[in-house]
């Protein structure tokens, strides 16, 4: 009885020292940081319950990415002006904003340690552009998708469908056939379709948040039609020349690259 009482003890003491009601175990290999006594864990979040890096440090948010919380720090509106430079919002919800092509971001930074978005950012899943970001890029970036996520409540959003490859028959719908060489698109019936990366990424193009250049009107089913018929009778300087597309092939790559269900207003959003 007594060597247990002595080892709970043992165990317990660094709390007293580093945890518990004078601190955070954090501070065993961190200095504190500011005026407050607010707990390390409050911002930068982690496990302050452990001295293990592995352990402590999961789900960390690194300082670097919580500039946004410092009065008059510029990064949160400087990296929103990335999201829609890039048009983020295409695939995903940021700010209750968005399509729900892929997974809605709202929630997954406040699960997602820093270390892990930023790993995401530097190699890209399959569906996702390469922006090429530097460092600096991703942080910007970054504190624009916490600040979004710490005022959004991502609550009540309806399941995220998942597609996976499922043979030969896959490559036969027109997109892939007459686009995908060239270009890809991730779409809410087929999931990712094309191979390509010669023609830009076409996710979310029938939407409101695909990017467009400030001369050039946003993507209609009308203008992208004109455009499959020849696209330079829609931009006379165009690289690409015309496809051998009948009819009924537009009327599906259309009905493919359109937004089903509408696009993402979420409610929940707190000013």
């Amino acid at each position: 009885m007594a060597a247990a009482l002595l080892t709970l003890l043992l165990l317990l003491a660094p709390l007293v020292t580093f945890g518990g009601v004078r601190g955070e175990l954090c501070l065993a290999c961190h200095p504190r940081h500011g005026g407050g006594g607010e707990r390390c864990s409050s911002c930068h979040r982690g496990n302050p319950a452990t001295t293990r890096p592995t352990v402590a440090h999961a789900g960390l948010v690194r300082g670097r990415h919580l500039r946004y919380t410092l009065r008059g720090d510029p990064a949160a509106g400087q990296g929103e002006l990335l999201v829609e430079r890039y048009g983020c919002r295409r695939c995903h919800v940021i700010g209750g904003r968005g399509n729900r092509l892929a997974v809605t971001l709202d929630a997954v930074v406040r699960t997602r340690s820093s270390a892990a978005l930023t790993a995401a950012l530097d190699r890209p899943a399959a569906a996702m552009p390469d922006f090429r970001l530097d460092r600096a890029g991703i942080d910007l970036l970054l504190n624009a998708l916490y600040a979004a996520g710490s005022r959004a409540n991502p609550g009540g959003s309806p399941p995220q469908p998942v597609h996976f490859r499922s043979g030969a028959a896959r490559e036969r719908d027109p997109f892939s056939v007459r686009c995908g060489p060239c270009h890809r698109a991730l779409t809410h019936e087929g999931g990712l379709l094309g191979t390509g990366s010669i023609g830009p990424n076409l996710s979310g193009l029938l939407s409101p948040f695909y990017p467009s250049g400030p001369s050039s009107p946003p993507w209609s089913p009308r203008r992208l039609t004109a455009w499959l018929r020849n696209p330079r009778s829609v931009r006379p300087w165009s690289t690409m020349g015309p496809v051998a597309v009948t009819p009924a092939e537009q009327r599906q790559i259309v009905t493919i690259l359109s937004i089903s269900p509408p696009h993402s207003e979420l409610p929940g959003i707190h000013p």
